[in-house]
């Protein structure tokens, strides 16, 4: 989620600027954070990249071609998705290495297998 921005990271391209936004390798040592603990990107929307990697309902495989300038959107799959599928995930999490808390990072991963760094991501108005 870039918040309507066109760099790799909604706050700007720099890796410095990242333990203010996102846990990861850098600042998490080692384990997930409370969401809200670091700044929010434009629209809001705290631990948007890092703390824990996103599930997606979506069976990894390659972007289908497209023309130069143009782009492919990831779109919600309708297969049936099975726990020895390999899904999207996105987001990277607290035990990541700085280079993939992007917008466009994807990786992919079986459901039957756990991980710590793996979850969804919840969203709800934050009330002070």
């Amino acid at each position: 989620m870039r918040a309507d921005s066109s760099t790799s990271r909604y706050f700007g391209e720099t890796e410095e600027l990242l333990p203010k936004y996102a846990w990861c390798q850098l600042n998490a040592l080692g384990h997930t954070w409370p969401v809200g603990s670091l700044k929010p990107n434009d629209l809001g929307l705290f631990d948007v990249q890092g703390n824990a990697s996103t599930w997606c309902q979506k069976i990894s495989q390659d972007y289908p071609p497209t023309k130069a300038g143009e782009f492919s959107d990831d779109r919600e799959d309708e297969s049936a998705i099975t726990g020895t599928t390999g899904l999207v995930v996105r987001g990277a999490s607290f035990a990541s290495h700085p280079s993939n808390l992007r917008s466009a990072y994807r990786s992919n991963r079986v459901p039957a297998i756990k991980n710590d760094s793996y979850g969804f991501r919840l969203a709800r108005t934050f009330a002070r």
